[in-house]
């Protein structure tokens, strides 16, 4: 705390010292009653409006600034302020005086009087634009380059297992190198995948998306999904929901990835047994939900000397000269960061040989208001059987091997394969021949394949007709784009190569 000699030599007083240190700081300072109207700010704040006098603040919303535009936005997060009655952290959007839009970082807390009484917020926001325009520009490279990158990749890998498989008149000896080019690709695509994923490990913290988030429809989707995996282990899922769990906001795409992370590991260090999900009610107290989240199975279990470690980045429970399990031991390291993020806490119960419990917890917000902007994705919707006569099917991908590699796996499957390789082609075809099912690139050229989807779900809907099937695979990441394809009407999306592991995945959700 300053004394009263920090005062002596400055031409400032007691009184208005704070006021001088206040328009110093570089972030905008601010504060507003319960209605949202300004009770002041600092000098870097007064800038932003384009106002020249402190006064001349006081006594506007946020309605009546150059970001009136976002205005609702920015009036629900104070909203969520007093509500929840502690500090906030929102990216925000806005526009300044001169006409830039510009993206803050808020930190806004209960303004309280004297006697404790909440009577307004009071906020400080941090320009991040440069930043965020800067990020911005490594993703779009970064992704660029993944799609480049695995697209001949799959390619390769495509081409190199139907070399594997071969038929009758195939040499053995072609077929071993086959094998061999097939097994080799796969390791250069798993390190490739790694590699991007620790890249954009430092990017999972930041941009935290809160919305109206349903526990109990994303639990009955992460069993959609794991059901395949879970199916040819020969194992059990066993899924224990809580009924009175609430609508809570959170990020659900966050959440999601570290849940089907440590399901996925549950699966893969399992031989026998069963695979558990269970998401436990604690209790609400203060409009906030304690959500207890179990991921067990009867695996492998984890050693004593390795439990304090299996967070660490790079850190692999089971060294690679163990070859019976692949990975390059960053799973959990995402999964601890992603947490972070969500204000969730982790802990790992085990014995080796007798299985593995991950424990979550997180104090959840509870949503009140009603269901229609809940964010969650629901599970996949069901759709029409296909009669075994129905064999004809759409494969649209404009690279040559891709191409060639993914229509020989759904011919050896005994499927009449119709090829386009263009997306206005694609839409043609979509409208004017039947079809069982249809597999659509991500990244068609004339048009993409999610606009593809778009157009012809619309044209499906004004004509009446059945819902056909379609299926989207791509060699970008799958969380860059996997809420995008389903919001366009596809109904699942797959990584490239397209693999005959696919295609059963496929043959279940019909």
């Amino acid at each position: 705390m300053l004394s009263n000699d920090s005062y002596q030599g400055s031409s400032f007083s007691k009184e208005n010292y704070f006021d001088h240190l206040l328009n110093l700081t570089p972030s905008s300072v601010y504060w507003k009653d319960l209605s949202g109207i300004y009770l002041g700010c600092n000098l870097s704040m007064l800038g932003m409006v384009g106002l020249s006098s402190l006064k001349e603040i006081i006594g506007k919303t946020d309605y009546d600034l150059p970001w009136r535009g976002f205005a609702d936005t920015l009036k629900k997060n104070d909203r969520e302020v007093v509500q929840f009655g502690k500090l906030l952290h929102f990216e925000e959007t806005g526009m300044l005086a001169n006409g830039n839009i510009i993206v803050v970082i808020s930190n806004k807390m209960p303004l309280v009087d004297q006697s404790g009484n909440v009577v307004g917020i009071i906020g400080s926001s941090i320009d991040i634009t440069a930043i965020k325009q800067a990020e911005r520009a490594k993703q779009k490279f970064l992704q660029d380059m993944a799609h480049d990158l695995r697209t001949p990749l799959a390619g390769i890998i495509g081409l190199s297992s139907l070399q594997a498989m071969g038929d009758t008149n195939t040499p053995e000896k072609i077929k071993t190198y086959g094998q061999m080019i097939c097994g080799a690709s796969e390791q250069l695509l798993e390190l490739f995948n790694t590699v991007i994923q620790v890249i954009e490990t430092e990017h999972m913290i930041d941009a935290v998306q809160t919305a109206p988030l349903d526990l109990l429809a994303l639990a009955r989707e992460l069993q959609t999904l794991m059901e395949p995996s879970v199916h040819t282990k020969g194992l059990q899922f066993h899924l224990k929901l809580d009924a009175r769990l609430p609508i809570v906001l959170s990020d659900r795409i966050k959440l999601k990835r570290v849940l089907l992370n440590l399901l996925s590991n549950a699966v893969k260090f399992t031989k026998q047994g069963k695979v558990s999900l269970t998401i436990t009610l604690l209790s609400i107290k203060h409009d906030q939900a304690k959500v207890e989240i179990r991921v067990a199975d009867t695996g492998i279990g984890i050693a004593k000397d390795s439990l304090d470690k299996i967070f660490d980045h790079f850190y692999r429970g089971h060294p690679s000269h163990r070859a019976e399990y692949s990975g390059y031991g960053i799973g959990l390291y995402l999964v601890k960061t992603a947490l972070q993020s969500l204000g969730g806490n982790i802990e790992v119960f085990s014995n080796e040989g007798q299985g593995a419990c991950f424990t979550l917890q997180f104090d959840f917000p509870v949503y009140h208001q009603g269901l229609d902007d809940v964010s969650d994705i629901m599970p996949i919707k069901s759709v029409a059987h296909i009669q075994s006569t129905q064999r004809t099917i759409l494969l649209a991908e404009d690279n040559t091997l891709v191409l060639h590699a993914t229509k020989k796996i759904l011919e050896n499957a005994n499927y009449n394969v119709i090829v386009v390789t263009d997306g206005i082609t694609a839409l043609h075809a979509l409208q004017t021949k039947s079809f069982a099912w249809a597999l659509l690139d991500i990244g068609l050229s004339k048009m993409k394949g999610i606009e593809v989807t778009k157009h012809y779900r619309q044209w499906e809907q004004e004509r009446g007709k059945s819902r056909l099937p379609i299926f989207a695979f791509t060699a970008h990441g799958l969380h860059e784009v996997t809420e995008n394809c389903r919001t366009a009407g596809m109904d699942h999306v797959f990584s490239k190569p397209f693999t005959s592991k696919d295609l059963q995945t496929i043959i279940q959700y019909l």
